[in-house]
């Protein structure tokens, strides 16, 4: 998708997560894109913590298609449909070292405040998750 599209459906979620003290960051591509990086995002995912996925349900209920557990992350995703993108809430445990909570950052982009991964963690991020030519393609962006 393009930025414009991305943008449109960033705005959205933002303006319905405002002021409700729920926890999410932008991970995957999508929050390549908005850091600057040269990537097109196919769907947008997010990390969450599953204590506010009730929350999220109930701000964002018109757009949810799925709800379920999946073990293998361990995590309770919520997969929405907005504007024909799929957006993926991944609800991990606290403790999970993916979560990266205490790195969440807010940057402004095209006019939205939003919270991200920066991506000295993103890189991190993806390693973890076994992904590390992703990880290699962040280190090369930042060392240009």
């Amino acid at each position: 998708m393009d930025n414009e599209k991305l943008r449109k459906i960033l705005t959205i979620i933002a303006d319905a997560l405002k002021d409700t003290g729920v926890f999410w960051h932008l991970i995957g591509s999508s929050n390549l894109a908005v850091q600057g990086m040269p990537v097109e995002p196919r769907d947008i995912d997010i990390t969450t913590l599953p204590e506010f996925q009730p929350k999220i349900k109930e701000v964002l209920q018109k757009y949810i298609k799925k709800d379920f557990y999946k073990p293998e992350f361990p995590a309770q995703m919520l997969i929405m449909e907005i504007q024909g993108i799929e957006v993926e809430f991944v609800g991990r445990n606290p403790d999970d070292k993916l979560v990266m909570r205490e790195r969440t950052e807010f940057i402004e982009w095209k006019g939205l405040e939003l919270p991200i991964l920066p991506l000295r963690f993103a890189k991190e991020w993806y390693e973890i998750e076994g992904r590390p030519e992703k990880g290699k393609k962040i280190e090369e962006f930042l060392n240009q």
